[in-house]
């Protein structure tokens, strides 16, 4: 086999000068086929952009072309201001029947007025909507404390909003994040807290068994506690059934039960009442210093007489004060605790409307009870249809005991099919 030494002769390398001749002349070629690749790509990429282009040309033509008015349906409603109609593609043509018989409406409740200042006790409850929980501990504090707790952490299920109604006064209010019948606001655990604000009255599904007063003259006896009344002077008169008291002017009476009643902490007092202002009383216009006695002249038969000036001065007596009150009417339960009297003196509001219940469980849980307190400081007021209600045991969530909006589906006849959803609106057939 011959052997080769390139440049051994000249020197100079050959066979690399060749090689590098080769890679410049396939140069040209190299780059074509770069080019060709790139123009490969650039093909497909048309080739992509056309099936997009021709996908969208047709989508604008169902949409805007002449065949798209015959795809389209309309629908009018007799009266818009009840239900707004719309329609799809699909809808056949005809006349649908929609009778409205309730609105869907989102769980609203609310507590009673509490004062800012009032330090509530502490405790754990589980507020509930749609299957969501959470379980809140509270430790006590003001009612701005437990709407802090419930804005922090229940606010996914829940609005919550803290109202103030007068002077230092505040309402907690919960409103449902959802709407319908499954939005209702479930309240359980500890009562203690939720009694004591007023959010709730007992469990859900409890019957409460029910105590009618019925009312004797003969059983009222003069007030034996500790208030200051000072003279009384008004009335007392019971209705023939003993259904109604009425009280006039100034007067404080206890009625004495005939048994004892044994109250639970859920125990309420429940009456009506109806008040009714004094006549408005005039002031006598009578000067307190009158002075009589003016110098006078008289003539008789042309004789001249003059009168002696004399001044007659009168005090007139000062007319008393009317004494003001700071609460007009209300009602107290009086027990008797290790052989001492207890009562607790609950005030009424006179500008109240509709029927009154009184937590009286919280101050005398477990305890008997022997008297009922009636009293009014001026005008006149009736109560009516007195009871004292205890609710027993239910299916272990509380009730609300102020409902500002019930928690209810929408109900709507269609074409005769009674049809019910839980929103008022996005309601498909």
């Amino acid at each position: 086999m011959p052997i080769s030494f390139g440049g051994m002769a000249s020197g100079v390398d050959t066979e690399e000068i060749i090689k590098k001749l080769v890679q410049v002349e396939s140069r040209p070629i190299v780059q074509w086929e770069e080019e060709k690749k790139v123009a490969s790509q650039k093909k497909q990429a048309l080739i992509k952009l056309r099936e997009y282009v021709t996908t969208l040309q047709d989508a604008a033509k169902e949409l805007y072309g002449f065949r798209a008015a015959y795809f389209d349906k309309t629908a009018t409603s007799s009266d818009a201001s009840i239900v707004e109609a719309e329609a799809g593609r699909n809808a056949e043509k005809g006349t649908t029947t929609v009778v409205v018989k309730e609105l869907a409406g989102v769980h609203k409740i609310s507590s009673e007025e509490i004062k800012k200042d009032r330090e509530l006790e502490a405790g754990k409850f589980t507020i509930e909507v749609n299957g969501e929980k959470h379980t809140l501990r509270f430790r006590g504090g003001k009612i701005s404390a437990l709407y802090d707790l419930l804005a922090e952490e229940a606010s996914d299920i829940v609005s919550t909003n803290l109202i103030n109604t007068k002077d230092d006064y505040y309402k907690l209010v919960l409103e449902s994040k959802t709407s319908g019948t499954k939005g209702e606001i479930l309240l359980s655990g500890d009562k203690g807290i939720l009694n004591a604000i007023g959010l709730i009255k007992g469990e859900k599904g409890a019957e409460p068994s029910r105590i009618d007063m019925v009312f004797d003259q003969r059983y009222f006896i003069p007030y034996g506690g500790p208030e200051k009344i000072g003279e009384q002077n008004g009335s007392l008169t019971v209705a023939k059934d003993g259904k109604s008291v009425k009280l006039t002017g100034l007067l404080w009476r206890e009625y004495v039960l005939p048994v004892e009643l044994h109250l639970k902490e859920d125990s309420t007092l429940e009456f009506e009442f109806a008040y009714k202002e004094p006549p408005s009383e005039k002031e006598e216009e009578i000067p307190y210093r009158v002075e009589i006695g003016p110098e006078e002249r008289t003539v008789i038969k042309g004789i001249e007489l003059h009168s002696y000036n004399v001044p007659r001065i009168r005090e007139v007596e000062k007319k008393k004060k009317k004494e003001s009150f700071e609460t007009l009417l209300g009602i107290g339960v009086v027990a008797t605790i290790e052989g001492q009297r207890s009562e607790k003196i609950y005030h009424i509001d006179k500008k109240s409307k509709g029927k009154q219940e009184i937590p009286i469980g919280r101050d005398f849980k477990d305890k008997k009870i022997s008297k009922i307190i009636l009293f009014c400081n001026e005008g006149e007021v009736d109560f009516n249809d007195a009871a004292i209600l205890t609710p027993e045991k239910g299916i272990g969530y509380f009730d609300p005991k102020h409902v500002i909006n019930k928690a209810k589906n929408a109900r709507m006849i269609v074409d005769g099919v009674e049809v019910i959803r839980d929103k008022n609106t996005g309601i498909t057939m």
